[in-house]
């Protein structure tokens, strides 16, 4: 237990003073909740529902994913570069548990992060109203962050350089958020993106985090996204632990 706490307080440390870590956790998905909220958010349906409803709980999902997914192959890339990964792996605690204190790290980042895009939606002028199930968004934030992890550490396992790793991340994550409605509302996607969306985990992240958040989803969406994203996370952590203990 002493040695886990101490290697997640190293790996807090490293990432707190990481600059690129900091830009992508905090002000990057803060500047994409304005650029996206005041170019869809005040926009209203039918109902009078505003397009922020689902705007918001969109940038949480983006957001949570990026971080998840950042934090695992960077940190993992960066560790084999400067050789500390043999520093790590040698010491007397398993793979399954470097990769554990790495994902505790990302969960608190991603969580922080997760509260600062929904505390600035709330605000005069962004105008996203929270429903009385808000509060299970945070269970499936923390479910979205993991599954994320789990396939970033996948990626810095098979990535040599932070820089391939980077266009690694990018390459899957920007393609797949705008097929599974993160970018865009889904309202304004073509029908072979949200076909494609379907078989993504992101789609499903969204819709829970939506139908928790804001209640722009069907109850059921929260039920049946827990059930992908864990499924994900429990196949892609397996994998990342044989592929990363390995390389």
């Amino acid at each position: 237990m002493n040695s886990f706490a101490s290697l997640v307080r190293a790996q807090g440390r490293a990432s707190l003073r990481d600059p690129a870590t900091m830009f992508f956790t905090f002000l990057f998905p803060v500047l994409l909740l304005v650029v996206f909220a005041r170019a869809f958010g005040q926009i209203a349906d039918e109902e009078g529902v505003l397009a922020m409803q689902a705007v918001g709980p969109n940038v949480v999902a983006f957001g949570a994913a990026y971080v998840g997914m950042f934090t695992a192959a960077q940190s993992l890339v960066e560790w084999r570069a400067s050789g500390m990964s043999r520093v790590l792996f040698a010491a007397p605690i398993r793979t399954g548990g470097v990769l554990g204190a790495n994902l505790v790290v990302g969960l608190s980042l991603g969580l922080a992060q997760g509260g600062l895009l929904v505390a600035l939606s709330v605000l005069p002028g962004l105008n996203m109203s929270l429903v009385a199930s808000a509060w299970l968004a945070l269970p499936v934030v923390a479910l979205g962050i993991a599954a994320f992890f789990s396939i970033g550490m996948v990626i810095g396992a098979l990535c040599k350089t932070t820089a391939s790793a980077a266009g690694a991340i990018n390459a899957v994550i920007l393609p797949m958020a705008y097929v599974s409605g993160a970018m865009l509302p889904a309202e304004l996607l073509p029908s072979w993106a949200l076909n494609l969306g379907r078989a993504l985990p992101m789609r499903y992240m969204v819709e829970a985090i939506g139908g928790s958040l804001t209640g722009v989803a069907e109850a059921s969406s929260i039920v049946v996204g827990v059930a992908v994203l864990a499924a994900v996370t429990a196949v892609f952590f397996a994998v990342a632990a044989g592929v990363v203990g390995w390389s």
